[in-house]
């Protein structure tokens, strides 16, 4: 061997001390394979010889299809953990090239031959890298403008930005252009109160695209102007001038400038359809709250529901939420911090149609996620909307998005497995489930909502039935949750066992069904 970065050859021996060890064999049958542009995944077989001693392995690679016929590779790395450690992960690529793989069986220091390199034989021992890894961490925060910040890819040369005016829309607006050589982006042209949501293709020096980013919800909302008085906040000249009259008013209750009572009528006057009144006049919204000027038996809720219109000004602003009111005049009482404020009416007792959530959903996996810092400590809304919603249950995005925004490999959580990685990177449409859009060409759709429920799902216990959280049909019949998961879309179990499924399962209807 000349040397690890130049042409190598196998030796037929080596001496240690009086004696000669023996080479070993090669390993078999080398795979290789690159989804991603900056990974290939290389895997074999063990040498066919027995071995005794201590064996790893060497993973070599070229370059070109010349170099690798001269049996010019440079080393790549070492495994460890045996001789059935027989896979690795190279992460020097680049994307959209080409590259030629040779392993090296090692016993006791000693290498072996190279293994077979031939591309007549193992074709995919030279793999083409894949496009550019998908862009991470998208997030779109707003300070007036919405500010759209992602992490770099690998081999990324530039970066599109998409936006579109609902979630997992096929209608989207392609905002730059030309590539952007940073990952930023700052977006002039969002009407304030209005909802966007983005995402991001890296490309790279070839023009491959990477599979898309997760989606990234922005609003963008009016600055306050300079010197505008801030009628909420207390010790200032303006408390309460703006809302409340000094003597006589035209409300009827607290000197209110406004007919009605202290609720949303009030509100309007500084509440636009640019800030958070848009978000319940929104013709798209597809979910709400609803909202009314006062309350009664079919319209409950008013501003004053959630919100206290009073906070010190040595407070945060979050203090508006009841669950965190405070001033002397807005003492809030019998109001539980945190989810419980969400209870009062999904809680015990409810009469809504997804009835109790607050039960199912405290021994949940997800009731350990952290809150989102509005302030309000409240975990539901990681994924939920507190006005308004152009998804589904008031859902801050829409079927599959709303998971993936933590089921990533962004998210270093070992009970939030990388989902969408593994959606993304088998492109083969026939072998997964059709929740990705690119995979329901063919009319099949599912979204994880088929077989998880995301209020009632555990570690242990990931499947769970979305129409009964609180049922273990299957469990309680002598069937895994898997198992009785399963037979909502193939309600004919095999080899004439049908019967032996419980009667629920059998005689639920199939809203999707997974391509086969």
């Amino acid at each position: 061997m000349k040397s690890r970065a130049g042409t190598f050859a196998g030796k037929p021996s080596a001496r240690s001390g009086y004696s000669t060890a023996a080479i070993p064999d090669p390993p078999t049958a080398v795979f290789a394979k690159a989804p991603t542009g900056n990974a290939a995944f290389i895997n074999w077989s063990p040498p066919t010889t027995a071995t005794v001693g201590t064996v790893s392995y060497e993973v070599w690679r070229a370059d070109s299809e010349g170099a690798a016929s001269r049996n010019e590779y440079t080393f790549r790395g070492t495994t460890s953990g045996g001789i059935y450690a027989t896979s690795y992960v190279d992460t020097t690529t680049v994307s959209s090239r080409r590259y030629w793989y040779a392993v090296k069986t090692v016993e006791d220091g000693n290498p072996s031959e190279t293994s077979t390199v031939s591309a007549a034989v193992w074709p995919s021992i030279a793999p083409t890298t894949g496009s550019p890894a998908r862009p991470g961490d998208v997030s779109a925060s707003t300070t007036g403008t919405i500010m759209v910040t992602w992490r770099p890819s690998s081999d990324a040369a530039g970066y599109y930005v998409l936006r579109g005016s609902s979630s997992t829309t096929s209608s989207l607006t392609t905002m730059t252009p030309i590539p952007l050589a940073y990952a930023f982006y700052k977006d002039v042209t969002a009407y304030p109160g209005m909802p966007y949501y983005y995402t991001v293709v890296a490309v790279d020096a070839s023009g491959t695209l990477s599979p898309k980013s997760v989606e990234a919800e922005g609003r963008a909302v009016d600055a306050l102007a300079s010197g505008q008085p801030q009628p909420h906040e207390t010790g200032t000249g303006e408390s309460g001038c703006l809302c409340h009259a000094s003597h006589t008013a035209a409300g009827p209750t607290n000197l209110m400038k406004v007919p009605g009572d202290s609720s949303s009528a009030i509100c309007d006057r500084c509440h636009t359809p640019a800030t958070a009144l848009g978000e319940f006049l929104d013709p798209l919204a597809t979910s709400r709250h609803p909202l009314a000027a006062t309350t009664s038996v079919d319209n409950p809720f008013t501003c004053m529901t959630c919100h206290v219109p009073v906070y010190n000004s040595v407070d945060e602003i979050a203090s508006l939420l009841r669950v965190n009111g405070s001033w002397v005049c807005t003492a809030v009482t019998g109001v539980t911090p945190g989810n419980g404020f969400c209870y009062t009416c999904h809680g015990i007792g409810s009469t809504l149609p997804r009835g109790d959530l607050a039960t199912v959903f405290e021994a949940s996996a997800h009731s350990t996620i952290t809150a989102p810092a509005t302030g309000a400590n409240v975990k539901c809304d990681a994924c939920h909307e507190s006005h308004s919603s152009r998804n589904e249950s008031l859902l801050k995005y829409s079927g599959y998005m709303v998971c993936m925004q933590c089921h990533t490999s962004a998210v270093p959580d070992p009970n939030a497995p990388d989902v969408l990685s593994s959606l993304q990177l088998n492109p083969d449409a026939n072998a997964k489930h059709p929740i990705l859009p690119t995979d329901q060409v063919g009319g099949a759709k599912m979204t994880c909502q088929n077989c998880h429920n995301t209020h009632a799902s555990t570690v242990a216990t990931p499947l769970v039935d979305p129409q009964a959280p609180g049922n273990a049909w299957g469990a309680t019949r002598g069937h895994s949750a898997a198992v009785a998961t399963t037979v909502r879309c193939f309600p004919r179990a095999p080899h004439g066992r049908a019967k032996s499924w419980p009667p629920e399962a059998r005689r639920r209807p199939r809203t999707s069904r997974p391509r086969t």
